[in-house]
């Protein structure tokens, strides 16, 4: 007979609010409100449960907001379990207000974790100050016409 075929986990994620941080230099949970696609993964309460075990590349991608009138810093890291994946924090300097219009800036990366049967994985952030927002951006017609664009999207692959 032919062998049964076994499609590996992925997930995609992401975020249709404006977050922001309470308190500056304070890490905060990042909102994930909408599943886009879901195989051996789950989405609840801004985590992600992961129901089989391997080695996975996790991806993200932040529409980051700036509405003081100096720059400001934001950090984002991965905890699973509860506790922060080592070397898996990016910073990044969100540009001030300019020409009438907020300071927009992406911040994206990739890494490898590897999971145990049920592991989650949360998205962690914090910033020096609270002007500084993971902003979702709705579609827009003009004067161009561009889809929303979310806070946070993630994506999660099984490799192995």
């Amino acid at each position: 007979g032919v062998p049964s075929v076994v499609v590996p986990a992925y997930g995609g994620f992401h975020d249709t609010t404006t977050q922001t941080v309470a308190t500056i230099n304070t890490p905060t949970k990042v909102n994930l409100n909408t599943t886009d696609f879901s195989n051996g993964m789950s989405l609840a309460s801004n985590r992600i449960t992961i129901t089989r075990a391997g080695l996975y590349n996790v991806a993200f991608s932040l529409q980051v907001t700036n509405s003081d009138t100096v720059n400001h810093d934001m950090d984002i890291w991965i905890r699973q379990n509860g506790t922060d994946v080592p070397a898996s924090a990016s910073v990044a300097t969100i540009l001030s207000t300019h020409g009438g219009q907020p300071g927009y800036g992406i911040v994206a990366a990739n890494f490898f974790i590897q999971v145990a049967l049920n592991d989650y994985i949360e998205f962690w952030w914090a910033s020096n100050s609270t002007q500084v927002s993971l902003n979702t951006l709705p579609a827009i017609t003009t004067p161009f016409a561009s889809p929303a664009a979310p806070g946070i999207q993630v994506t999660i692959n099984q490799v192995a």
